[in-house]
Formats: C-alpha cells, structure tokens, sequence
C-alpha cells in the first residue's frame, strides 16, 4: 500500500487491520538499505500516509497496544474506524457481543470505503462527456469532443486537488459496442473499462451509481427518466430538457425517489459566481443584466458552418441557438438576478417578450429574450446567435 499510495487509482480501496504495527519506511529500505519504522504520521506534503478507509482492531491488553496505535495515526482521521476489545494481540472468540461490535466497525468502513468509490455511467460519447475513473460514467453516442473533456477531467487525480477520499471509475455506453469501446480509447481509460451496446443494459448494472447523460438535448428527457427508473443519480447536460413540462416531471421523479438530479451548466460553478452580493463580479446592485452568447458559423453562401444532419440544425434533435448557446445568456442572468435575491424574497422571472430569426432546416439562429423581476425592479436582457462572434459572453451592469 505504501509503495503504491501515490499511484492512481490506489491499488486497495479499503484495509482491515488486526492488531497491525506500524509499517516499515519504504524509503529506508530504497535509499539507505535499512528496516526503520514510519516515525511520522505525515508524508512529505503534509498528508496522511494511509489514505484510503481503514478499520483497526485492537486488544486493551496487547503489549504491543503502543505500536498498533502508531499505525492508526498513520491513517487519515475522518477515513478510520477504532474498536478495541478487552483481549490481548489475537482475534477474541469468547464473546459475541465483543465479535459483533468488531463486525459493525468493518462494516462502517465498508460503508465508507463505498461512498469513497462512486461509480459513474456515461450517457453520450460526445464532446461533453469525457469521464473519470472511480465514478462509473454512462456514455452515449452523441457530442464526442464535449464528452471526451468531461472525461479526462474525471479521470484526473483528484488528489492534485486536495481530495483524497475520492475515486472516479467509468463505464460507457453507445448505440454499439464498438462506439463505446472507440470512445474508451480515446480517452486512454484504463482497459477494465466496461463497454455497453445498450442504454439499457447499462442502467441495469448494479454497480453503477450516477449517469452522465450527453446525449442530444431531445433525448435527454428519456434517457434521464430510464437512469431514474433504475434509481440512478444522474448528472445531465444543458439544455436539460426540450419544455419546462418535461423538466418538472424529471424533478418530481428524482424527489419521490430521493436521487440526485442537476443539469451541468459549468458557468454555475465558476468563482465569481459563488460570491455572495457585493462580491466579485457582481457588485453590490444590478437592475439591469444584459448577457450575449453566440459563435459565428456563417459561410458566404448564407448558410451555416454545420452539415444539414448536425443536431446544431436539426429540429427534431431540438438544435438551434437558444438551447445551444441561450441557455449560457439565461444562466447568467438568473445567477445575478434571481439566485442572489435573499431566500425569503426569491422571485420567478417573468417572460417579457422574446424573438427569434429561423434558420431554413427550422431552427432558431437567433433569439432575443427579455424577463423581468417586478417586484426587485429587474430586467434580464438575453440574445444568442449562430451568425455572430463574440468571443464569449459577457455580463454587464447598468450604471
């Protein structure tokens, strides 16, 4: 385990100790050729020697009780679980009481090691839905550049964050086998990555806990409700849903099954949005938030940079600018202006007015959009479009 704590993922993902010392120095033994005991609880960058869960079993009459205790410092504080019996360097026999307290202990740090090892399901091979390796992900065949960010960033160490009691594992799914496997590869995950050819046959493995859906917005809807339906946490990517009908309905059947339930808009979780009023980006005040998103794809001929069989264009795959780019504008503007309202004055925007230009396959290219909150005294003003480059989007407050 020493040897290896550095590696990811960590070769154990949980250890039962009875009547255990203190280990040998792995770099005493490689560098001066000599058995010495850790002395120190810490390693070198100030972190617990022994991260992953841990249980200690320990006799109140062992001899040794010194040095046992020597290696349960070693491990981390909030990972472990202590029981000490009344016997002496053994496993006691005479009591049950005494065994089934033992058996409780390991079970609590079974119970641990399991909500340390979350696995995800990836919904969508796509460009979004890149996935980690101690969280089982659900893929899908949709978006492979966002999916195969989402993935790398799960299969990060989460170390190199100060996070040491969390793995990512994958598994991933597509409308063929030989997607999913292609996928795999591209993101270099690790060969015991399970494939799937079926959303179906994903959902129904049992050790799965969350799906990433990344499947193309007009199939979010039921691709969700089949993760939910097999009680999996589920993480979807924007737009959540193609009507707030279909969205209220997704958030009713993840309450009455108690399941985690979020859409991934990565905006959400920048810094400045998490400072309360008056810090950061926002200021102290904002009446009026207007918020642009576009990318320009025009071509001379008037078209759009995208094959008419993209879902960017595709009407009956929900395409066009407002659930491509839009939902950015509008996210920005219910941050600022709704998020931030105190708890016991929250108010629901309401929809002003809202225009749109349409592309020839149907779509929107695009949108224009304005809410307001009456009683704050506030105005969003929201435009997105495929025709347009803006570098980004920007928020701005009215002097």
């Amino acid at each position: 385990m020493l040897v290896a704590r550095d590696t990811f993922p960590p070769p154990f993902a949980f250890a039962v100790f009875i009547c255990g010392g203190p280990p040998f120095s792995e770099k005493a033994i490689r560098d001066e050729r000599h058995l010495r005991y850790y002395e120190n609880g810490l390693d070198r960058g100030g972190n617990p020697v022994i991260t992953v869960p841990t249980v200690h079993l320990l006799g109140a009459q062992d001899k040794d009780l010194a040095e046992c205790m020597k290696l349960v410092h070693l491990c981390r504080e909030d990972a472990r679980q202590f029981f000490e019996h009344p016997a002496g360097h053994e496993i006691p026999t005479a009591s049950k009481d005494i065994t089934n307290k033992m058996v409780e202990t390991i079970q609590r740090g079974i119970e641990k090691a399991i909500r340390a090892h979350l696995k995800w399901e990836i919904n969508a091979t796509g460009h979004i839905a890149g996935v980690s390796f101690n969280h089982v992900v659900y893929l899908n065949s949709y978006c492979l550049r966002d999916c195969t960010d989402f993935v790398r960033d799960l299969l990060t160490d989460p170390g190199i964050r100060g996070v040491h009691d969390l793995r990512h594992e994958v598994v991933a799914s597509s409308t063929s086998a030989q997607k999913a496997a292609d996928f795999c590869a591209k993101v270099q995950h690790p060969p015991k990555t399970r494939t799937y050819a079926s959303y179906a046959e994903l959902v129904a493995d049992p050790e799965v806990a969350i799906v990433y859906v990344a499947t193309s917005q007009s199939h979010h809807f039921q691709n969700v409700m089949l993760a939910l339906e097999a009680n999996k946490h589920v993480l979807c990517e924007k737009a959540f849903t193609v009507t707030a009908a279909q969205a209220r309905t997704l958030v009713d059947t993840a309450r009455a099954r108690k399941l985690f339930l979020m859409e991934a808009v990565w905006n959400r979780f920048f810094h400045p949005q998490r400072q309360g009023p008056g810090v950061g980006l926002f200021g102290s005040h904002w009446d009026c938030v207007p918020c642009y998103c576009s990318i320009n794809r025009s071509l001379p001929d008037g078209k759009l940079e995208y094959n008419e069989p993209s879902r960017v264009v595709n009407p009956d795959l929900a395409g066009g600018a407002m659930l491509e780019l839009g939902i950015y504008s509008f996210t920005w503007i219910m941050q600022i202006l709704h998020h931030l309202q105190p708890e016991e004055e929250k108010e629901a925007p309401a929809v002003v007015t809202a225009a749109m230009n349409k592309y020839h396959t149907g779509v929107d290219e695009t949108t224009s959009f304005i809410v307001q909150f009456p009683r704050h005294k506030a105005m969003g003003i929201g435009m997105t479009t495929m025709r347009v480059g803006s570098g980004g989007w920007r928020a701005m407050p009215y002097p």
